[in-house]
């Protein structure tokens, strides 16, 4: 390593100095070249090159002077052209400036005069035109002064003439004025002239009074007078004609300017070009040398630098190829032969390779107890930068907190705490801690609530220490953090518990001894207050506590008490001798010890207690009133049926007597047909409410088109809407709904019937709006309306707006009602707007249902009865009037009928007269012990046969409802409707009919 060596530092100096003597040489070169060179650039940059810049702006100017012309004609006030003049004018007046401009170079002076007299001509030329277009806009001007006299005196006078033929040859008049405005050609103007001079002499013959000679003479002065709008549009046609021949010349002037301009540019770029062809010639001879020198020097050069290349990087690659074996963890030799800096290297880099391997097992034995010592505790470790922001956590912050890197690197304490903590819940300790922040300082156990992301507050410690580097500079701080939430919150709970909490506090230790309770545990215990004290046994206080009778069933109480501490699941009553009764509930801690805590519920049990007393004589009252409504209604509808029974057989036999005999007896009939379908409306109605009260109606749910369910409802209510003069409308989309078809029937129609009652102008429209996966079914009217206070009460049983005389004939207030019920069972939803005295809207949603095909719906068979086709239908009732109304109805029908009052002689009638109904009806109360159902049942058992059968019944209890369902015959309800009870005798036959 010692003395003197031709090293690879020798070898780089000896190329530096052959490479800085080319250098030199070639510089030389080139410095005399480029004098050379600089005295041509100099003679074409000072003499062509200004002059050949201030051709190309002539050029520019020129153009532009030639594309202002136009902008000067389509000008339409004074204010543009004057702008326009003024920048023609200073733009000629530049045009001169580059001319004399010219006139100090080298350049053509004939050109240069023909372009100077070209542009002293464009400039006459542009203020001949200015003038025009002048003239040409006062015209313009004075030609709507004009037109607006004739369009006020047309206003005024001309469309008010009385004299329709004056008034037409006027507006005539008027359009040959329009037109003649329009007209570009000599020969059309002096034509339109003629005509109109020609119509001003047929207007003068006519016989015209003062005010319309006056008319006729100002019309005359706005057309033909001195400025009169044919005068004026002569004028306009000469001056447009000579700005055409201006600009003309113009153009021709302005062609020959541009030549000129060209033509000075295109002998000035000759003259550079052949300027040019000099320098290239010098540069090319220049180039020569300096190429023959470089060649010459990069031979040289390269012949000397590859022998020192060639052994330098050969030498390099070997070093460098071990040190990547070793960089990739791999063994292999460095080589370390030759006497020069690269064989310094190599032992250098052998050292490092050395020190590196040392370096990294100290490291992996270093991180293996770091990652041993993280994994087992239970803390984490952060470090923050010079600006306090946090730099790295451990995964075990991520883990307990829920926070991801991205919520809290990079965020300083306050930051992070701004959005998520609470730091100021304590102000001195915050101030103090920020203070050993501010001032480098270590800290220990500093504490904070933070709120995780799951929405948990945690209670964090965190201690740490600043970090200084070599220069004694901070860099941070480093620290470790634990989570105390489980402590601080038992700690808290604790705290709290002692005397805050509304109950009883006690806490107990391993050993079931007594550590503390709260002022409420003496209280409630006050014959155990001499012993209730720290470390007294849970055992002897229980025990003393049965001894002393302390609470009322003291017997085995000790025994229930352990029982629960034991497994102190939900809660532990106690009743105390002196009145007071105490809920107590137990929990185990963490370190085997119990919680207790008792609360005094004895307010909560007396108010359970009356409120079960006065439940139960509720139930009672409502089972008395549900039983008087059900017998009162049954003994109501007896009569009611019989009454109806009769009247329909008596309609029978009058309709068929002498019809003037009859009238008086037909109408008393009507009378009392309508007071009974009256009282049966109002029993259906209440027997839909009990069927609904009673869970008896279900719904069968399926698709149903809308479409032909609005048809029939607009055909029931269409007379009715007619007869109060209102306008029933109905709109629907071919969709169909998921819903009950009978049900949904029902609702609409009691609300277009409550909207047809309540309206007295305007309609009713029924509707239906497709809303995403659901319908809304809406019916608008313009009646009265509901006020806001009483869009509740409205859905009360018997409740109606305005009806305080319970006048029947505007419904029974159980419409509404049954609507709520019905929507209930269908889980449809109902919605209601109103304005008072505009009308109200009641929108029911209806889940979207499947669209079916239409199914055409089969027609009532209609039977003829005669001979063996008839029916024998059984009548069972205990009522002889009801059985003596139904026989003659039945009968009146041409039908065969047997009655009986009870099961025995229905059986009777089977047994002795030997009959075998068709049909059975029967009345679900009979005056014994079995019901309508089971005579039914009776019969069926005796013929071995199931015939036919249905059910009449006047109750409306659910329970008998209920009953008379489940029996699984049709259920009939009274008063029955004679047209039902038809209907079913026909049914009956037509499937009889079937059988055969």
């Amino acid at each position: 390593m010692g003395g003197l060596r031709f090293g690879v530092f020798a070898q780089l100096i000896t190329s530096f100095v052959l490479a800085v003597i080319f250098t030199v040489t070639a510089a030389t070169v080139g410095i005399l070249s480029i004098q050379k060179f600089n005295h041509g650039i100099e003679d074409v940059a000072l003499s062509r090159l200004p002059a050949m810049t201030l051709a190309y702006q002539l050029g520019q100017q020129s153009e532009a002077i030639v594309a202002s012309a136009p902008m000067l004609v389509r000008v339409n006030s004074q204010a543009q052209r004057e702008t326009i003049s003024f920048r023609i004018a200073d733009r000629v007046r530049w045009l001169q400036e580059i001319v004399d401009s010219l006139r100090t170079y080298n350049v053509d002076a004939n050109i240069l005069e023909v372009i100077n007299l070209t542009r002293q001509q464009l400039l006459e030329n542009y203020a001949r035109l200015d003038n025009l277009v002048k003239h040409r806009i006062d015209i313009v001007i004075e030609k709507k002064q004009r037109n607006k006299q004739l369009e006020s005196l047309v206003t005024d006078f001309v469309l008010n003439l009385d004299d329709i033929q004056l008034s037409g040859s006027l507006h005539d008049f008027v359009k040959m004025l329009l037109i003649f405005e329009t007209q570009d050609e000599q020969g059309d103007l002096e034509k339109r002239r003629s005509e109109i001079e020609a119509q001003f002499k047929e207007l003068s013959k006519a016989k015209l009074d003062n005010k319309e000679k006056e008319l006729i003479a100002s019309l005359r002065e706005i057309a033909l007078g001195e400025k009169g709008l044919v005068g004026l549009q002569v004028r306009y046609y000469s001056v447009t004609h000579r700005i055409a021949g201006i600009l003309a010349v113009n153009e021709r002037l302005s062609n020959r300017f541009v030549y000129s301009v060209n033509d000075l540019i295109r002998r000035m770029r000759e003259d550079i070009e052949n300027k040019s062809k000099d320098f290239q010639q010098l540069v090319e001879s220049r180039s020569n040398i300096l190429t023959v020198i470089v060649v010459v020097c990069v031979v040289v050069l390269g012949a000397v630098g590859a022998v020192y290349i060639r052994r330098i990087l050969k030498r390099l690659t070997d070093l460098k190829r071990s040190m990547r074996i070793h960089a990739e963890g791999g063994e292999t030799d460095i080589p370390l032969d030759g006497d020069d800096e690269i064989s310094d290297m190599g032992h250098a880099l052998k050292y490092l390779v050395d020190e590196i391997d040392f370096r990294e097992r100290e490291i992996r034995l270093n991180e293996g107890r770091f990652r041993d010592f993280a994994e087992a505790t239970s803390d984490w470790f952060w470090e923050t930068d010079k600006n306090l922001k946090f730099v790295l956590l451990s995964d075990r912050f991520y883990e307990i907190t829920g926070f991801s890197p991205q919520d809290i690197i990079g965020l300083n304490r306050i930051e992070f705490h701004a959005k998520t903590g609470r730091e100021m819940d304590d102000p001195e300790k915050w101030l103090q801690h920020n203070d050993d922040l501010m001032n480098r300082r270590r800290f220990r156990d500093y504490s904070y609530a933070v709120s995780c992301p799951d929405g948990v507050w945690r209670q964090i410690k965190v201690s740490g220490k600043p970090i200084f580097n070599v220069e004694g500079e901070f860099t941070g701080y480093r620290g470790t953090g634990s989570d105390i939430t489980a402590e601080t919150q038992a700690r808290s709970r604790l705290m709290a518990a002692n005397e805050i909490m509304p109950g009883a506090f006690a806490l107990w230790d391993h050993e079931n001894r007594l550590v503390l309770c709260n002022r409420k545990y003496y209280q409630f215990y006050k014959t155990l207050n001499d012993r209730i004290r720290p470390g007294v046994t849970f055992e002897e206080l229980v025990l003393l506590l049965e001894e002393r009778n302390g609470v009322r069933d003291s017997e085995g109480y000790a025994q229930r008490r352990r029982k629960f501490r034991q497994k102190p699941t939900g809660v532990f009553m106690e009743a105390l001798s002196n009145g007071r009764y105490l809920q107590v509930s137990e929990a185990p801690t963490l370190d085997g010890g119990m919680v207790s805590l008792v609360v005094d519920i004895t307010d909560r049990v007396e108010a359970e207690t009356r409120l079960e007393q006065a439940r139960l004589e509720a139930e009672n009252a409502n089972r008395a009133k549900s039983k008087f409504l059900a017998a009162a209604s049954h003994d109501l509808r007896q009569p009611l049926h019989a009454i109806g029974m009769f009247l329909s057989a008596l309609e029978d036999r009058r309709s068929k007597a002498d019809q003037e005999e009859a009238a008086g007896d037909l109408r008393i009939i009507n009378n009392i047909s309508d007071s009974l379908e009256a009282l049966r409306s109002l029993l259906n109605a209440l027997l839909d409410i009990s069927k609904l009260d009673a869970g008896v109606m279900k719904a069968e749910v399926g698709p149903v088109m809308l479409r032909p369910l609005f048809e029939r409802l607009v055909k029931q209510y269409e007379a009715r809407a007619s007869e109060k003069g209102l306008k029933l409308k109905s709109f629907c989309p071919n969709i169909a709904v998921h819903s009950d078809s009978v049900l949904l029937e029902r609702v609409l129609s009691n609300l277009l019937s409550n909207a047809v009652r309540y309206t007295v102008d305007g309609g009713v429209l029924i509707g239906a709006r497709k809303r995403e996966d659901h319908v809304i079914l809406q019916v608008f009217d313009t009646g009265v309306g509901i006020p806001k206070e009483m869009s509740n009460v409205i859905f009360v049983e018997f409740q109606q707006l305005d009806n305080a005389a319970r006048d029947r004939r505007r419904g029974l207030g159980l419409g509404l009602a049954i609507v709520e019920r019905v929507l209930a069972l269908l889980n449809h939803t109902l919605n209601l707007r109103s304005v008072v005295g505009k009308g109200s809207v009641f929108s029911v949603w209806v889940p979207l249902g499947e669209k079916q095909d239409d199914i055409t719906q089969e027609k009532p068979i209609e039977v003829a009865l005669s001979g063996s086709d008839v029916p024998l239908v059984l009548v069972i009732d205990d009522e002889p009037d009801i059985l003596e109304g139904m026989e003659q109805l039945i009968r009146g029908w041409k039908y065969d009928v047997a009655t009986a009052l009870s099961s025995t002689d229905a059986m009777s009638l089977i047994e002795k007269d030997g009959i075998e109904p068709s049909l059975i009806i029967a009345d679900y109360r009979l005056n014994e012990n079995l019901t309508g159902a089971d005579c039914i049942r009776l019969i069926h058992e005796k013929l071995n046969k199931d015939i036919p059968a249905a059910i009449i019944t006047g109750d409306t209890a659910p329970d008998r409802i209920q009953e008379a369902k489940a029996s699984g015959f049709v259920l009939l309800h009274k008063p029955l409707r004679p047209a039902k009870l038809r209907q079913l005798i026909r049914s009956v036959q037509a499937q009889n009919r079937r059988g055969d």
